[in-house]
């Protein structure tokens, strides 16, 4: 039986959609609210405590190996991608 995990989430105008691979279980979560902004820019703590929320039911620190998210066509809102990491650790500590 398969033990790795692994989360992807893919952020985008059409929302925040979510696929993990639980040792091998198949998850996926979406939610369709709107990317938040601040200031003509991504609000990087609101998202990333929208992603902390979606993925909290599944993630339960157990042994997740990685988490990616994609940003694509959204490098410029992002503002500071460390910072983005860091509130995005502080929630998912992988």
């Amino acid at each position: 039986m398969p033990t790795d995990r692994y989360i992807g989430v893919d952020v985008g105008g059409g929302g925040i959609r979510v696929r993990a691979d639980l040792g091998g279980q198949l998850r996926t979560i979406k939610n369709s609210s709107p990317v938040p902004r601040a200031r003509g820019q991504i609000d990087i703590g609101v998202l990333a405590e929208r992603i902390g929320a979606l993925l909290a039911p599944i993630h339960r620190g157990e042994g997740v190996h990685a988490i990616a998210v994609g940003l694509t066509g959204m490098p410029g809102l992002l503002g500071s991608p460390a910072e983005f990491a860091h509130h995005l650790h502080s929630r998912l500590p992988v």
